[in-house]
């Protein structure tokens, strides 16, 4: 997948960029230190996520539906990801942008 979603309530304490520094943080030091050979060559460079983010506040639709909207939109991402075939494809010389797609 190339991103993801994430459910996060109560957090008062934080701001959203705060949030998503320390999850971006901690995640990416988590897999760099667990998955890096796996995962490293599928990365343009060596940046695990990208600089930006998206939040929006749900308001007035229950836990219940945001959670899952959350499992049907993963689902639909995960079933068609293949890592190994992924890191295949990028492990081959490239020269053009129409190759990678």
């Amino acid at each position: 997948p190339d991103h993801v979603h994430l459910f996060v309530g109560n957090c008062r304490k934080y701001s959203v960029p705060d949030l998503v520094q320390h999850f971006k943080g901690y995640s990416s030091r988590i897999i760099r230190a667990q998955l890096w050979s796996a995962i490293s060559k599928l990365l343009w460079g060596k940046r695990f996520w990208s600089e930006g983010y998206f939040y929006e506040s749900v308001g007035m639709v229950t836990s219940a539906a945001v959670k899952f909207y959350i499992e049907r939109q993963q689902g639909k991402h995960w079933q068609h990801e293949d890592f190994e075939v992924r890191a295949a494809q990028r492990s081959q010389s490239q020269s053009s942008l129409a190759e990678f797609f």
